[in-house]
């Protein structure tokens, strides 16, 4: 099905929050691990997946780090398209 332009930042807001979640599994962790490694709380650390849009730059930068995400997740949060220059 399509994806609504519309409803883009929803859709980037999903597609990071699945991309650190496959991430946290394949490295073997969970959001606890996580939230633990940012102290702050569980639900906390789930609030903020569930709406990266209120991650800070800070925050953002721990778990890129931690997780050694790639740069093309960070990008498609942001907004930037693939293929895009």
């Amino acid at each position: 099905m399509p994806r609504i332009r519309q409803k883009a930042d929803e859709y980037r807001n999903q597609d990071f929050r699945r991309d650190v979640l496959v991430r946290l599994a394949y490295l073997g962790l969970n959001q606890t691990d996580l939230a633990e490694h940012m102290e702050i709380s569980k639900p906390t650390m789930s609030g903020l997946l569930h709406c990266p849009d209120k991650i800070s730059v800070a925050r953002l930068r721990k778990i890129i780090n931690y997780l050694q995400l790639e740069p093309e997740t960070v990008l498609r949060l942001l907004g930037c398209k693939e293929g895009s220059k």
